[in-house]
């Protein structure tokens, strides 16, 4: 976790490689495809564009976000990178 937390300080991003196989990284993108084109509130698009700009709050409308976000070793290097909990807004 310390060198998450280094890499964190130095860059300002950390790529932990081991923290999801190929398969749940497969998973995340259909569930982020199938959740762009359910067209839940929070997903903005670019302005003329079909380009996908953000999406806010899918942990709120999905269980499989809700359980991505609820990760122990994400919080747990988010809450010791902050020095507190953390909580999702």
């Amino acid at each position: 976790m310390e060198r998450y937390l280094n890499e964190l300080n130095e860059s300002g991003y950390s790529q932990i490689a081991e923290l999801f196989d190929a398969n749940t990284i497969r998973s995340v993108n259909e569930k982020l495809n199938e959740y762009i084109r359910t067209g839940y509130d929070g997903i903005v698009m670019e302005t003329n564009s079909n380009t996908v700009r953000g999406i806010h709050g899918p942990h709120l409308y999905d269980q499989f976000f809700r359980d991505l976000a609820c990760n122990k070793t994400i919080i747990d290097l988010c809450n010791q990178y902050l020095g507190d909990e953390v909580y999702i807004h």
